[in-house]
């Protein structure tokens, strides 16, 4: 629709104007539709002129100080003068595959790449990318007075939006549209306000959440380096010889085999102890949506 359109548009340069370029990269998979009408909308405002196209490269490092990218299979490009093409490598499995499975393969490594996807509109294809970028720990921010999956349809994640609210605010989401894409009269440009509010927010949490999980493997790391001084010493005492009468496991089955279990033994006990990582929140800031036409 024309409001897609409009708000996809309005979307990308918000964010082209409020995320600064050393806090998140955006990318998309180079699909027409949605993600070009992002594409060319965000580069006219993070780079302000018209570059000719470029061929796709293949080393990340190639990648620095880029803030668009389009992520393509191997031997092809977008086509497009905004942004930069990252070509993933191919495979002779991925060659054996039909066009319909090779859609789906390259749609499900898009869907692992991300910390936050932003949605537009999009259909069944748009719901299963969702699904699996969420269950890997990103943050879902589907636009949902755009319709389509982002309204919750398609089995569409049902926690995704209420992830985001929770992190970001559930006022500052309300021009976005709830469950089935009322927005409740907001414009075009509030609503690209709110999004472009909402990840930064994001950004935020991420940071406090990575912090906190350094924090916490610092500490494990510490616990461990102690626990496996004390398992050893206890080892020793346990399997202490022949003097004493104590039990030697050394003696019973050998020093490689004992070796072994006590390593192993360490091992579950640290299984236990080592911090949960978090589900990371935002680190780039994805559009999805391919799927639908604006």
């Amino acid at each position: 629709s024309a409001e897609c359109s409009a708000l996809v548009a309005a979307c990308a340069r918000a964010l082209a104007q409020k995320v600064g370029a050393e806090a998140a990269r955006f990318v998309t998979a180079g699909a027409a539709g949605v993600q070009a009408a992002f594409a060319h909308a965000f580069d006219a405002v993070a780079s302000g002129s018209r570059r000719s196209v470029t061929a796709p490269v293949t080393a990340a490092a190639e990648l620095r100080g880029v803030r668009l990218v389009h992520v393509v299979p191997g031997g092809q490009a977008s086509g497009w003068v905004c942004g930069r093409d990252f070509a993933l490598a191919g495979s002779p499995a991925r060659a054996s595959l039909s066009s319909e499975e090779r859609l789906r393969l390259d749609g499900e490594i898009f869907a692992r790449l991300g910390d936050i996807y932003i949605t537009f509109g999009g259909g069944p294809a748009t719901a299963r990318q969702a699904t699996i970028a969420a269950s890997g720990g990103a943050c879902i921010l589907p636009v949902a007075r755009t319709g389509g999956a982002s309204s919750g349809m398609f089995g569409f994640p049902a926690g995704a939006r209420d992830t985001c609210a929770a992190l970001a605010g559930e006022e500052l989401l309300r021009p976005l549209g709830g469950a089935g894409g009322a927005e409740g009269g907001s414009s075009v440009e509030e609503a690209a306000e709110a999004v472009a509010s909402a990840v930064l927010r994001l950004l935020d949490a991420r940071r406090a959440a990575l912090q906190k999980q350094q924090t916490a493997m610092a500490r494990w790391q510490a616990v461990r380096t102690n626990l496996r001084a004390l398992c050893k010493m206890t080892a020793a005492g346990r399997r202490g010889g022949s003097g004493g009468g104590h039990f030697s496991a050394v003696q019973a089955v050998g020093p490689e085999e004992a070796a072994w279990e006590e390593e192993k033994e360490f091992e579950a006990l640290m299984a236990t102890w080592r911090p949960r990582a978090r589900g990371s929140v935002a680190s780039a800031s994805r559009a999805g949506g391919g799927d639908r036409q604006p």
